[in-house]
């Protein structure tokens, strides 16, 4: 059921947190946040821990679509998975569209994005595993879709023209050797540099509940959770894709910015400010979506907590407006789609069913 008061219980959320010691590698800085709040009674698994324990499937549909899979919930709690998530596996792999809490003892269609263009065939497994967390600017274009199709039709989905054009962009410039177009083999390419930064950068000791990466002295993305122990989970992928981020920037050489805290709190300030839409989430809880000339973002709020919020720098006043996917489709190469091609909107409902 919609909670009217979740946009201001998000708001006073952000609000109240406030910037830690930060760390540094290179072009990137990871600075924690901090809240005083004690986490919110509810309990759910993350999707990693749950795999591990054998109580979370993620499969192809019956008769397989590109934008849809189904998790299959076995646990006695919900199972959080992640906006910008990849599965890894079944015909192609695929990152999640939304952050969403899978009700216990349910199957629920997963809204996905496909991220590796070239393959529509079985792998080794037709099961699905938990893969990396995708950089930030793949997220932050995703999210912008998201947020203009559920404007548009209630449903979240990615423009999948722009994400593949996106993957393949960024292939090109790093030579980055890919059979399939895969958004996972960038991280392989760039394997050493990932652990690196995995062993510098390490979750801090006193309980962090976010994270925000700054590259170039830029606040480019926040990953906010309702309890330390989430973010200590989802730590390791953060930062290897705030790394690759990084990397990214680092290559045209636009690595003069310095580290700024104050810059964290306008970022944090400008996100509390925000406009917010509210939708009902498929899952359990309501999928927020942020937006003003700086930043966007989305959260996921259940029982009055915000269970993961994500938010990514952007300048549209720059020139870079949120528009309806069918819109920038238009002014982008078309891209074919793996058979059988992407199902529609209308033709994919929501729906969660006990197991």
């Amino acid at each position: 059921m919609h909670d009217p008061n979740s946009s201001q219980q998000l708001a006073a959320w952000l609000t109240s947190l406030r910037p830690g010691e930060s760390q540094t590698l290179d072009a990137l800085t990871v600075a924690p946040l901090y809240a005083d709040s004690a986490p919110p009674p509810f309990s759910y698994l993350a999707l990693s821990d749950a795999h591990a324990s054998g109580l979370v499937g993620v499969t192809e549909k019956p008769q397989a679509s590109v934008p849809t899979l189904l998790v299959i919930n076995r646990a006695p709690l919900p199972i959080l998975i992640l906006d910008g998530e990849e599965v890894v596996g079944g015909l192609q792999n695929r990152v999640v569209n939304t952050t969403l809490l899978v009700p216990a003892a349910s199957t629920l269609e997963l809204d996905v994005s496909c991220v590796e263009h070239g393959r529509w065939h079985p792998s080794a497994t037709d099961a699905f595993s938990p893969g990396e967390a995708v950089y930030p600017t793949l997220r932050r274009q995703k999210a912008e879709h998201v947020t203009a199709s559920l404007s548009a039709s209630g449903v979240p989905r990615a423009d999948q023209a722009a994400v593949w054009n996106e993957i393949s962009t960024r292939h090109a410039r790093h030579a980055t050797p890919s059979s399939t177009q895969a958004v996972h083999d960038a991280y392989v390419e760039r394997a050493e540099a990932l652990r690196r930064a995995e062993e510098s950068l390490r979750y801090p000791a006193d309980g962090p509940v976010g994270v925000v990466g700054v590259v170039a002295g830029q606040p480019v993305c926040a990953d906010i959770f309702d309890r330390p122990s989430t973010l200590a989970t989802y730590w390791p992928r953060l930062v290897r894709s705030y790394t690759l981020e990084a990397e990214d920037v680092a290559s045209t050489g636009s690595t003069t910015g310095a580290f700024n805290a104050a810059s964290l709190t306008r970022f944090l300030a400008s996100a509390a400010a925000a406009s917010v839409c509210t939708f009902a989430s498929s899952g359990l809880g309501d999928d927020l979506r942020l937006a003003n000339s700086r930043l966007v973002g989305a959260a996921l709020v259940h029982e009055g907590s915000a269970v993961h919020t994500a938010i990514f720098h952007t300048d549209r006043r720059a020139g870079n407006p949120v528009s309806r996917p069918s819109a920038r489709a238009r002014r982008r190469p078309r891209v074919q789609a793996p058979k059988p091609q992407a199902e529609s909107p209308s033709q994919t409902p929501h729906r969660h069913e006990q197991a």
